[in-house]
């Protein structure tokens, strides 16, 4: 019988033990996922023949690795998420109570993550990733997420059958967003936690890693704000005077709440937008400083 596309489940998990797979179940497989993809990086070691021999030898496969990428609905709430634990901290931020706070660099857990896809697992261990957050007005809060990490055996496995969180994500609509305190006319953009995110080599490995680790993180924001007059907003005089700013993106209401501060962020690209007849500045900002991202359930 042929196996169905659409018939997949994510699972995801913290590791207890860096590098050492979580065993994961329908507990693990809670949030609203979609687009997942499975990514494996599996290279082959080429040996060239000797002799008379025109064919090459067989080839090696070599260390083992791969990527699973996925988008999520995003909730808030007056406990934390799920996906604080389970995805923001393989992301690399800690988290204390209602608040993700970005660490970057500094030691977080890495995930086991899994997609079951109609009788069949794909599964990665000692995990890290990158996390985008769009946003665009009137549609929901969602993320997406790239982890990668150890590749594990791919397994004949039943579908799990979770019980899916069952609130919906907040709309970007009666949402705050501001810059400096002053609030933005836009109708989209994109929250990027950029991490550098390696496989530490370990030859006591099957797969030739030890664990995903984060070497560096970047994050910027990208939106299209509606143009205003210098005296209310000026967007290229703050690029020439690398002037920074406070970045806050609140999304829901209490109870299933979202803010977003971005302290420090620094104008590195304006540029001159239309939409449908109104004058845009679409903005690339950049975090800087030593004063951490933060994300607050509520």
């Amino acid at each position: 019988m042929p196996l169905i596309t659409r018939q997949k489940v994510v699972a995801i998990k913290a590791e207890g033990t860096p590098g050492t797979a979580e065993t994961l179940s329908a507990t693990h497989g809670v949030m609203n996922c979609y687009n997942s993809t499975f990514t494996p990086d599996l290279p082959v070691v080429d040996r060239p023949s000797q002799g008379t021999y025109d064919a090459p030898l067989n080839s090696i496969q070599s260390t083992r690795a791969g990527n699973i990428a996925f988008d999520f609905d995003i909730l808030g709430g007056a406990a934390a998420p799920y996906w604080f634990t389970h995805v923001l901290v393989p992301c690399g931020f800690s988290i204390s109570s209602l608040t993700a706070t970005a660490v970057g660099s500094s030691n977080t857990a890495s995930a086991t993550v899994a997609i079951y896809q109609d009788g069949i697992r794909k599964q990665i261990a000692g995990a890290m990733g990158n996390l985008t957050i769009p946003f665009t007005v009137g549609e929901p809060l969602q993320g997406n997420v790239d982890m990668r990490g150890k590749y594990s055996a791919t397994t004949d496995q039943t579908l799990l059958t979770p019980t899916y969180l069952t609130a919906d994500p907040p709309r970007v609509a009666s949402a705050t967003i501001e810059l400096d305190g002053s609030a933005l006319n836009f109708q989209s953009g994109t929250i990027t936690i950029e991490n550098s995110v390696v496989l530490r080599p370990d030859d006591t490995d099957p797969t030739g890693f030890l664990v995903a680790a984060i070497t560096q993180q970047r994050v910027t924001v990208e939106l299209d704000p509606e143009a205003q007059l210098v005296a209310t907003r000026d967007d290229y005089g703050d690029l020439l005077s690398n002037a920074v700013a406070n970045f806050v993106l609140t999304v829901g209401t209490t109870g299933n709440e979202i803010t977003i501060t971005i302290p420090n962020c620094q104008k590195i690209a304006v540029t001159d937008g239309d939409r449908e007849g109104i004058m845009t500045h679409p903005l690339t900002l950049l975090h800087t400083g030593s004063t951490a991202m933060t994300i607050v359930s509520g």
